[in-house]
């Protein structure tokens, strides 16, 4: 009988560090908030985005924010962000209950300008993962009033025609448009410097970006400040194009202009893509997929080529001429008596991220399984050598109740 009660306490015991050897996992998951300062403002306005995430014991926190670079352009941040990248770390002893950095934008486009951050990975001053969160935040932005003194509003007081630069071979418009001589009072676009240009041997204000020649932008508009933006300057080509670009979930693409050398992929019929109030070339290929566009782009690593778009999640995906059907021929193929192989189906989903199939375990998590099956192993063990203890003294009195019985007789 005491054995038995024996047993029950060891594996009562072992029970209780089974279930204190997983509460680590049991840690409450983080959470993330998201909040500007105000959610409307006008072109030319700034507005400060705070990104807190909170979490027991946090002590790193990574991931990603996205917004739309027609409406709104990176400045600053403090804390531990650069411009679409989170990395927040704390420095107390035992880790922090929250961690908060602050984004600054400013509005350069009206529309609603929807900000979406993802911490991607938590971790907690012990190692174990905290998960991941989501959150976001709508900002409206409206076209600047009509007073004469906002930078934004030129049309009272420009006039190109007089202190601008006619501009050349400006691809998607058919209004005259001129160069601004100063980029003085207007943001850059996150990334870009000022540069001095010189266009038909007179200096103006451009943008680039530091140690890359490929990119050089000028600001342009029509004769009172109508229709503004920068212009992409092709200074090989001597033309102009808008300067757009798409944001996926961690890169910025710059949209371009192919000239007529640059050969589109097979199968692929050219129309516009509209982004904000500008168009763009693009490619659709015929199917019945209408958010799939293929656009001719540059990378923030600097490669040029040719991308799958969905305007829909607004990712990107390089397109591999190899990996996809070659168009099917107007006319219906005559049947063989061999059945063809089904030709692959024409792109109609695309992400900028291939899907990961393989399972993935959390390092805490697997530990705690393992340690788990050891305790488990050595219950089991420990139970057995119990019971044939047990077993054995029962024989041992058994055989000694024998000897006694036989020797009262």
């Amino acid at each position: 009988m005491k054995a038995h009660l024996k047993v029950k306490r060891i594996l009562a015991t072992i029970i209780v560090l089974i279930i204190l050897a997983a509460l680590p996992t049991l840690a409450f998951a983080a959470d993330i908030n998201v909040a500007a300062d105000t959610t409307s403002v006008q072109v030319g306005d700034n507005v400060t985005v705070t990104v807190t995430v909170q979490a027991d014991h946090i002590a790193v926190a990574d991931g990603v924010f996205t917004y739309d670079p027609s409406l709104l352009s990176y400045i600053s941040s403090t804390g531990g962000a650069s411009d679409g990248y989170i990395n927040l770390v704390s420095l107390q002893e035992g880790g922090s209950s929250s961690l908060t950095t602050v984004i600054k934008f400013a509005a350069i486009g009206d529309g609603e300008a929807i900000i979406d951050v993802s911490i991607e990975n938590t971790l907690s001053y012990d190692g174990e993962s905290l998960g991941s969160a989501q959150a976001g935040v709508s900002i409206t932005v409206a076209s600047s009033g009509d007073s004469s003194e906002t930078d934004g509003d030129t049309s009272a007081v420009l006039d190109l025609s007089q202190t601008g630069i006619l501009a050349q071979n400006v691809l998607g418009t058919d209004a005259q448009m001129y160069i601004w001589p100063s980029l003085r009072n207007l943001s850059l676009p996150s990334g870009f410097t000022d540069r001095q240009v010189t266009y038909n041997d007179e200096y103006v204000g451009g943008a680039a970006i530091p140690d890359i020649e490929d990119i050089l932008l000028l600001y342009l508009s029509e004769t009172a400040g109508e229709n503004a933006g920068y212009y992409i300057y092709d200074q090989i080509n001597d033309v102009f194009f808008p300067y757009l670009t798409v944001t996926s979930i961690s890169a910025k693409f710059t949209l371009l202009w192919p000239n007529e050398s640059i050969e589109v992929p097979e199968g692929f019929e050219q129309t516009t893509l509209t982004i904000g109030e500008r168009q763009m070339p693009a490619w659709t290929y015929p199917g019945p997929s209408e958010s799939v566009y293929l656009v001719y782009v540059r990378s923030a690593s600097g490669e040029v080529g040719f991308y799958l778009y969905n305007t829909e999640d607004r990712s990107l995906q390089r397109y591999d001429a190899n990996a996809q059907q070659s168009p099917e021929p107007a006319a219906t193929p005559q049947p063989s008596p061999t059945a063809a192989p089904t030709a692959t189906p024409a792109p109609t989903q695309v992400a900028d991220k291939q899907t990961d199939t393989a399972v993935k375990i959390e390092p805490a998590i697997l530990i705690v399984v393992l340690a788990a099956c050891a305790l488990f192993a050595v219950a089991a063990i420990v139970f057995a050598l119990l019971y044939l203890r047990s077993s054995s003294r029962q024989k041992k009195e058994r055989k000694k109740s024998i000897h006694i019985k036989k020797a009262d007789l």
